[in-house]
């Protein structure tokens, strides 16, 4: 039995890695693998595949800085991961993708007591295309997609944008702050193809995380996983897709309930 489980788990590593097709990577193949248990395929399988030639760095953690490492009563902040207060979902190593022309970010808090500050600029403009800062309910993940009163992300543009937690008005170097960036591009006819014929939130978001779409497939894998929380394969994929931007202690609560940023 051990024999034949592995057999299986060493073809679907074959087929995660090695072919280029998008229909290959389906549900029921990973479900068959999540039922086995396997914690070494759990912990080391990989459902993303960073798109080529994208490659460049970004600071997507913030550390306590000497202004943020005590909050308004002089009390250690909540550092639930580790010395870690901010990070955003996002690769550190390549320039994530989307498709949408206004994107939903995601991004952890650990700290309830600052303010925080959205930004998005593009690359060479002085005048930020969003500013917005707002005051987070609960630790946990953050979601906040771009408003359709704002102009959406424009074909083959690369913008960058940043969360910070305002620490100090006064002094904003003192502010904890992470950034990346992102860059919207077309939709293939084959990538078209694939999703005309995979409604389902889970499947969209293995098409999308297979074809490189890292935004998209965070968005469909999330909201798949909200839907269905007791869900294996939903819950495992969406754990996988963390994982892979290092973020390895999420409590469940703070998955299913969010800090959803009105966009209007």
């Amino acid at each position: 039995m051990k024999t034949s489980l592995k057999v299986i788990l060493l073809l679907f590593g074959f087929v995660v890695f090695l072919l280029p097709e998008v229909p290959v990577i389906n549900v029921s193949i990973i479900e068959q693998a999540v039922k086995s248990s396997s914690k070494v395929f759990a912990q080391t399988v990989q459902v993303y595949v960073p798109p080529v030639g994208t490659s460049r760095t970004a600071r997507t953690k913030g550390t306590g800085s000497r202004g943020c490492d005590a909050n308004v009563n002089g009390s250690r902040s909540d550092h639930s991961l580790g010395n870690i207060n901010l990070q955003l979902l996002v690769p550190d190593d390549h320039l994530p993708l989307t498709v949408s022309e206004q994107p939903t970010f995601f991004w952890y808090v650990s700290n309830t007591t600052l303010p925080v500050r959205f930004t998005l600029v593009e690359p060479g403009v002085a005048k930020p295309i969003i500013d917005r800062s707002f005051k987070i309910i609960r630790p946990g993940i953050v979601q906040f997609t771009l408003p359709s009163d704002i102009p959406g992300l424009a074909l083959g543009k690369e913008y960058r944008w940043t969360v910070s937690l305002v620490c100090n008005n006064e002094r904003p170097s003192e502010n904890t702050y992470a950034y990346s960036s992102i860059k919207r591009v077309t939709v293939t006819h084959e990538l078209a193809k694939t999703l005309a014929t995979s409604q389902n939130l889970q499947k969209r978001s293995l098409v999308y995380a297979h074809s490189g779409i890292w935004y998209d497939a965070l968005l469909s894998g999330y909201v798949a996983y909200q839907n269905n929380p007791q869900g294996k394969v939903t819950s495992w994929y969406f754990s996988r897709l963390l994982a892979q931007v290092g973020v390895n202690v999420v409590s469940e609560r703070q998955v299913q309930q969010p800090n959803i940023i009105s966009s209007q």
